[in-house]
């Protein structure tokens, strides 16, 4: 999986509280790879729905087991909004 820079969904303005996460998810083999990919996707098409996302980018170093993401989200509930989403079957 190529890098994804920096995507933007809105600039927020310089008055509100901002939360980063940054986790490194990492990947024991290779035969876990598809799996791997095909979940990084999923999790790409749900942060592009979310709301309160000011950006994210992704870095994936296939040969190696590192991957590393950032996401910036606007105000405190953002993330755990989405992460309530995100657990939520449908």
């Amino acid at each position: 999986m190529p890098a994804v820079p920096w995507k933007s969904f809105f600039i927020p303005d310089g008055d509100g509280e901002h939360h980063a996460v940054l986790p490194y998810l990492p990947r024991n083999t290779f035969r876990a790879l598809p799996k791997f990919m095909r979940y990084a996707s999923q999790i790409r098409s749900r942060l592009a729905g979310s709301g309160g996302l000011i950006g994210y980018s992704m870095d994936a170093h296939v040969p190696s087991p590192k991957f590393r993401t950032l996401w910036v989200w606007e105000g405190e509930e953002s993330l755990p909004r989405f992460v309530r989403g995100t657990l939520t079957p449908g």
